[in-house]
């Protein structure tokens, strides 16, 4: 999971936090409504990327961004 947090001011988007591995999910910071959103979510990615792994294979896909932007190469050709 990822979160980037921002705030505008002056009509001016200014970044706080990117590409938080931990972020603040607790439900008194974000809200009840939120929070039961991340629970649904985040639990239901889960179970899907459970249910698609395969034995024995690399099953990091986010891997293939970093070796894309790495080599300076499009995605499709790291198929």
């Amino acid at each position: 999971m990822n979160t980037v947090e921002f705030a505008i001011r002056d009509g001016v988007r200014w970044r706080l936090i990117f590409c938080n591995p931990a972020p603040d999910a607790e439900a008194a910071n974000i809200g009840q409504a939120n929070f039961e959103w991340v629970v649904e979510a985040v639990s239901e990615m889960a179970i899907r990327k459970a249910r698609e792994h395969k034995p024995g294979r690399d099953n990091l896909s986010w891997g293939k961004y970093l070796q894309a932007a790495v080599t300076r190469r499009e995605l499709r050709e790291l198929a």
